[in-house]
């Protein structure tokens, strides 16, 4: 499998508290690929604004409106993310998922680190 993006950043709980943080956080440094994951779609749709509006943009963005304790979309998400990035490098992480096949060592790569917002 070919990577497109390096590095891209997965932040769960990114429509609000600490995961938006994270995200705006994030979106500032990131060179590669930023996804945010959130079930409140509205929440994720104002962040995109918020970001644009500052003129924060790694090199791409993709907003994944999900409940994170569901396994189901955690497969539909994995298919999404190997598709469009090739692999995620970071995790952050701000809400307590289930661990999903797409976080989960398939080579000889670890799972990837947790990426710190500061």
């Amino acid at each position: 499998m070919q990577v497109r993006l390096n590095p891209v950043t997965l932040i769960t709980g990114a429509g609000s508290g600490i995961g938006a943080g994270c995200a705006q956080d994030l979106a500032r440094k990131s060179t590669g690929g930023l996804l945010r994951a959130d079930s409140d779609d509205a929440a994720l749709g104002t962040l995109a604004d918020e970001l644009d509006a500052a003129g924060v943009s790694p090199e791409r963005i993709s907003t994944l409106a999900f409940d994170v304790t569901d396994m189901a979309r955690w497969t539909q998400a994995a298919t999404f993310i190997q598709a469009q990035y090739g692999q995620i490098r970071r995790a952050a992480p701000s809400s307590s998922p289930p661990q999903p096949p797409l976080l989960k060592p398939s080579h000889s790569r670890q799972i990837p680190r947790r990426a710190s917002c500061k």
